[in-house]
């Protein structure tokens, strides 16, 4: 038997629990994460991307040599931490790996709606509060 009481809460519903059990929320949710665990999540959107890159650019590096250290040691000759596709059947490992790398990841979070065109304003420093759940005070 599988009991999972919350499974279909909304974060709405989940925080306000919380609150009314006076449990204080991960302070990663207001500073613009939406998902707490794994930093960065390989489900991460592009804002929460720019927000960890902005204020935790070590986890940044970090996941940058984690590719270099695999890349190392893979068959395949080139790793990454976010998948992407090959763009079509030509298309070498290395080349998939140049894409796909945190650092380009990165470059596009910076990017407006499209991804080519760089964004000042998204790169401007944020508030101490950036939830996406409204929990700011």
């Amino acid at each position: 038997m599988v009991h999972r009481p919350i499974v279909d809460w909304t974060a709405e519903q989940t925080f306000e629990c919380m609150a009314e059990h006076g449990v204080r929320p991960n302070p990663l949710y207001s500073m613009g994460m939406k998902r707490v665990g794994c930093s960065p999540c390989i489900n991460c959107g592009k804002d929460e991307l720019l927000e960890i890159a902005m204020r935790f650019p070590a986890e940044v590096d970090r996941v940058e040599q984690w590719e270099r250290l695999v890349s190392d040691v893979c068959k395949r000759g080139a790793s990454s931490f976010f998948h992407l596709d090959a763009e079509d059947e030509a298309e070498t490992p290395e080349e998939i790996f140049a894409r796909a790398s945190i650092r380009n990841f990165v470059a596009w979070s910076k990017t407006s709606r499209g991804g080519k065109q760089l964004d000042l304003e998204r790169m401007l420093p944020r508030s101490a509060c950036s939830s996406v759940y409204g929990l700011c005070e």
